[in-house]
């Protein structure tokens, strides 16, 4: 019998081998079998009886066609394999600072089933945590996904967060400082954790499925009550050393301005966040105002739909705040010299009652250079940012050894 044959039939090391070609396809992506035999040195007999049988076992399929690339030579294109999306499902909790958002997904970021609900803004985080897990035992029965089969969960939290996943703002959530998100999710839902700041999850979402996809470089900015920013470079996020970069929020624009709540005199958010925003508005509007819901989020959602529909002193405060906001990231493109700027949050609802002030303001504001090649657009996946970067955070930075969740040590794939 030929090697190949043998190493395709021997018991334990078939197990291994398929583990080995599983993990590979998902961490490459698709590859055809010349591929998966030069990565790991296996016959072509060998590796076409493994894929045969993980797609047997549909944990291996072959992509659309017109998915494979163009053929480097003459000849038909070599046939391509990629894991199956729904082999597996991950989980995205995003935390708004008034909401639980819950959702379980396709490796491919389709979204399968979803749950949210409103939080006390006052909510410590065991509560909170609390009904995250509740949802996410709600959706998993209701799709009928085990634990087993899931890579692991992203969560994204209203504010910065260290590199240990812990949230460090003692002013934007105090019920959440010196808690540990990350090891508490862990222990709650028994499955692998990655945390991360909203914004930058904001950020990696429109890269990878919005706004910003096909770029490099990216500069993601969350307005709305606070401004919160996620820098993307060479395709990732930035953090920084500490794990809290892109607080643009919180960068002085005024030294005399008025006291943040942060403590700092003249920040960014106490020009243009929603708080400001609604303090313009007080003699002209202040009527209406009050008659909506008194969390500023909503109020300032009314006022942009007051602007879309007409209403000139709205649409002149907008316009200002485009203009000053555009002035701050006019700094932040000197600085990083990003392909893309993508307006998310509140005001990326606004589009170009916002963006047109805020893309003028960059072009006078950045250098020749940069502000040639710069592109300032709304975000495409508007309130859903934060929780579809979740889900691509666990796909981006969690556990690559798909084998290990869906082929236990036998070989035998786990049931769906």
């Amino acid at each position: 019998m030929a090697a190949g044959l043998r190493d395709a039939d021997s018991g334990p090391l078939r197990s291994r081998n398929l583990r080995r070609v599983l993990d590979l396809v998902y961490q490459r992506g698709r590859l055809s079998m010349a591929d998966i035999a030069g990565l790991t040195g296996l016959s072509r007999t060998t590796v076409f009886s493994l894929v045969s049988e993980l797609q047997e076992r549909q944990l291996l399929v072959r992509p659309a066609s017109g998915a494979a690339p163009e053929p480097s030579r003459a000849g038909r294109p070599p046939a391509l394999v990629g894991v199956n999306p729904s082999a597996a499902a991950v989980v995205g909790i995003d935390f708004s600072r008034s909401s639980v958002h819950v959702a379980v997904s396709d490796l491919d970021l389709r979204i399968r089933g979803q749950r949210e609900e409103p939080l006390d803004e006052s909510l410590g985080a065991a509560p909170a945590l609390d009904v995250a897990s509740r949802l996410l035992g709600e959706v998993m029965a209701e799709l009928q996904v085990t634990t087993g089969q899931v890579l692991g969960v992203g969560i994204g939290l209203p504010g910065p967060v260290d590199r240990s996943g812990n949230f460090v703002s003692p002013t934007i959530a105090p019920g959440w400082v010196g808690t540990h998100p990350k090891e508490d999710m862990t222990r709650r839902l028994g499955l692998p954790v990655v945390v991360d700041n909203g914004s930058n999850l904001g950020g990696l979402a429109e890269t990878v499925a919005g706004a910003a996809v096909g770029c490099e470089h990216v500069a993601y900015v969350a307005a709305a009550v606070g401004i919160g920013c996620g820098l993307i470079i060479n395709g990732n996020i930035y953090r920084g050393s500490q794990g809290t970069a892109g607080e643009l929020g919180h960068t002085v624009v005024d030294e005399e301005g008025p006291v943040c709540h942060c403590g700092n005199r003249g920040c960014l958010e106490s020009r243009v966040g929603a708080h400001a925003i609604l303090a313009l508005l007080r003699e002209s509007h202040g009527r209406q105002l009050a008659a909506v819901a008194r969390n500023p989020l909503d109020r300032l959602l009314r006022v942009i739909e007051w602007a879309e529909a007409g209403d000139q002193g709205c649409r002149r405060v907008l316009a200002d705040v485009g203009r000053e906001l555009g002035a701050a990231v006019a700094n932040l493109c000197n600085l990083f010299n990003p392909d893309r700027v993508v307006l998310g949050g509140a005001l990326g609802h606004a589009g170009e009652l916002v963006i047109e002030p805020m893309r003028n303001s960059i072009s006078r504001n950045t250098n020749r250079i940069s502000g040639q090649t710069i592109a300032v657009v709304p975000g495409e996946l508007g309130d859903r940012a934060e929780l579809v970067g979740a889900l691509a955070l666990v796909l981006r930075e969690g556990d690559k050894d798909i084998s290990a969740h869906l082929l236990p040590a036998d070989g035998r794939a786990r049931r769906r």
